[in-house]
């Protein structure tokens, strides 16, 4: 089944603007996140949403991430979200989530200790295209690495410092 990575990076933020851009060891969040998406072996395809692909009522800070993903899901059965904000998602832990959507769970997420970290999302296309993220069979995945939400200054300097060269973290 077709599997659809989406990496929605808007421009805008106000707590901390223009931070899917930031740069952690000379690449930008977005970089990181194509690159994971690229070394995911069970996506078959990814794309990088900006606010110039999308009409501008998906640009606002307070558009719901499920009607950025539904709007480039036309047709696709299968859709993962890849939050660039969001450091130290691994191509390993996609692969982990698509792997238990396709062995029947309607949503797969990835999970901190107790609640959904927002690293991964893996959804049925036509949930998406009827306003839901959830469905009867969910379930979640434990991030293989701490994650960090990147919102705030003191949450990018977090994600510098577990920066690790040889392997990102």
């Amino acid at each position: 089944m077709f599997t659809l990575g989406i990496i929605p990076a808007r421009f805008g933020s106000k707590r901390l603007p223009r931070k899917n851009f930031l740069k952690i060891g000379g690449k930008t969040l977005v970089e990181w996140t194509m690159e994971q998406a690229a070394g995911a072996t069970l996506l078959d395809e990814y794309l990088v949403s900006t606010d110039d692909q999308r009409p501008p009522y998906l640009c606002q800070d307070d558009t719901p991430t499920l009607y950025v993903l539904a709007y480039h899901s036309a047709s696709v059965p299968v859709v993962v979200c890849l939050q660039p904000n969001i450091w130290g998602r691994t191509s390993e832990d996609i692969d982990r989530a698509i792997t238990l959507h396709r062995e029947g769970f309607d949503t797969v997420y990835s999970c901190g200790y107790f609640a959904p970290d927002g690293s991964i999302w893996v959804i049925s296309g036509e949930m998406l295209r009827n306003g839901r993220m959830y469905g009867p069979k969910t379930t979640r995945i434990q991030s293989t690495n701490p994650i960090i939400n990147i919102d705030t200054e003191f949450d990018f300097w977090q994600a510098e410092q577990a920066y690790e060269p040889s392997g990102h973290r």
